[in-house]
């Protein structure tokens, strides 16, 4: 979690809770990559606060990829499907990031990860 803007060393290792029960059209994945963007970097450095003020702490991360624990109604995923994706900016504030085992994510943000593809490689796609 990130308690305070700043270099990569304010972030802290922590037990959370889920942010919430899921609601229509989310899944909960448990993540297996998460990949790092510039976006990721402002956010941390605080470059992007007057825009997108953070409520620290905060867990951040835009792209994953991992597995679906569960589905809410209204999904195409179900449990154990391999998927990758992104959380968008007003998801982190809302939901937290995917630097984290477990992630809220919108299965709208959301795809199959290709077998031939790593974890790891399918979590540097999103933003990319």
């Amino acid at each position: 979690a990130l308690h305070e803007y700043g270099s990569p060393h304010q972030f802290k290792v922590q037990l959370c809770n889920l942010p919430r029960e899921l609601r229509e059209g989310e899944l909960l994945v448990q993540v297996q990559a998460a990949g790092i963007n510039p976006t990721d970097c402002k956010l941390r450095s605080g470059a992007l606060q007057q825009l997108y003020p953070m409520m620290l702490p905060c867990i951040l991360g835009c792209d994953f990829s991992g597995v679906v624990v569960k589905a809410g109604a209204k999904t195409k995923f179900s449990p154990g499907d391999i998927v990758f994706g992104r959380q968008t900016l007003d998801r982190i504030r809302e939901v937290n990031g995917t630097y984290a085992e477990y992630a809220v994510v919108d299965a709208n943000e959301v795809a199959a990860k290709p077998e031939d593809v790593s974890f790891e490689q399918a979590a540097a796609v999103p933003w990319a």
